[in-house]
């Protein structure tokens, strides 16, 4: 073979050797280097030295590692503890803005939870401080979570809101001066109707009732309270006289009194005249504690099984029924939105849903 031939069998080879022992990230033995090569132990050695001398280069991070016939390659140790060190100020860097961030807003704990867990979870994605972040960076981030996590338009939009409001607070504390958002478009969230009952179900439902179940199912649909704001009530808030609940924690932290209806606060009074003990709390559960949210939705939905329901009861499909039929019933949203404790009536609009029969008895009064 002439030395042109070898010349150029070597300058194609050296290149394939760096490139299976990257994709192996694993010891090789050089007989299987050059099987797999089809190319005889001689050359493989050769181009390992060719290899090696480059690596030992100052400017390489790399180094070729031996061990009897064996051979890998590594990253060369002083660059791999550049490397931690600078990720370790990046999380600590993120870290320490997320804190100071969280600190400054006067959230609720769910709230502060949820913009926390956010906020890492982009930290991690990242390769750069939260601090440095470019507009790409984002929309790498957003397209990761619809693509592979399989977030939804409602989803993405909730967490875009969440980054604008973190990255409009380190503007406005001039911690960067350009804001990544920016340019980033907000997702149109499709509001769709909510899932309710029809007035026969309800009534399916109620003919099911019995025990904790009944007053719950009872207070829940006459009140339209949250889940979360039925486990936080306690006796102190009940009014039988007037009929009405004080929801003293509702979402976003406001109060609000609401009225129950005359089955529903017959029901109640009767549980708690069967009730032997003195705690606070309006709703026991079994183990003599306040009842629990998962409780109460295991409840609703045994219910739902015993009234024969085909679909999933819930107790916020009970806080649906409750808008739509009070709705439907020709109640002004502006009162359904107090109700239910909305902070806009932009949100309860998903409730309103045009009813022919109401259109006509409204025209009626008007043009008879």
């Amino acid at each position: 073979m002439n030395k042109a031939v070898l010349l150029a069998r070597d300058v194609d080879l050296l290149p394939a050797v760096e490139a299976l022992l990257f994709a192996e990230r694993d010891k090789q033995d050089i007989a299987t280097i050059a099987h797999r090569l089809g190319v005889t132990d001689k050359d493989v050695r050769r181009s390992l030295f060719e290899l090696e001398t480059r690596y030992d280069d100052p400017k390489s991070g790399l180094e070729l590692r031996w061990s009897g016939s064996a051979v890998w390659i590594e990253s060369k140790h002083k660059y791999v503890q550049m490397l931690y060190s600078r990720q370790h100020k990046k999380e600590e860097r993120s870290r320490e803005l997320i804190e100071q961030f969280l600190a400054s807003k006067e959230l609720r704990p769910r709230t502060k939870q949820r913009y926390g867990y956010l906020l890492r979870s982009f930290s991690e994605f990242l390769t750069v401080s939260l601090d440095l972040v470019t507009t790409e960076n984002i929309r790498d981030f957003i397209a990761h979570q619809r693509e592979v996590r399989g977030n939804s338009d409602g989803t993405i939009a909730s967490k875009v809101h969440s980054l604008s409001s973190f990255y409009g607070w380190l503007v406005k504390e001039e911690i960067i001066l350009r804001n990544p958002m920016d340019r980033i478009e907000r997702p149109r969230e499709l509001k769709r109707p909510p899932k309710h009952l029809t007035y026969e179900e309800i009534e399916r439902l109620r003919e099911a009732a019995t025990g904790i179940r009944k007053v719950l199912f009872e207070v829940l649909y006459s009140s339209g309270i949250r889940v979360s704001e039925a486990v936080n009530l306690d006796r102190s808030d009940y009014d039988p006289v007037a009929k009405t609940l004080l929801v003293r924690e509702g979402k976003g932290g406001k109060q609000r009194t609401v009225p129950l209806s005359t089955r529903a606060n017959l029901v109640l009074q009767d549980y708690l005249k069967k009730r032997s003990d003195d705690d606070p709390w309006l709703f026991r559960s079994n183990y003599r504690k306040r009842i629990s949210k998962e409780s109460i939705e295991w409840h609703i939905k045994k219910l739902g099984h015993m009234a024969g329901l085909a679909r999933r009861v819930t107790p916020h499909m009970l806080r649906h029924s409750f808008a739509t039929h009070l709705l439907d019933a020709g109640m002004p949203i502006e009162l359904v939105q107090y109700l239910l404790g909305h902070e806009s009536v932009r949100t309860t609009q998903v409730y309103a849903k045009t009813n022919p029969a109401n259109v006509a008895h409204y025209y009626k009064r008007v043009f008879p």
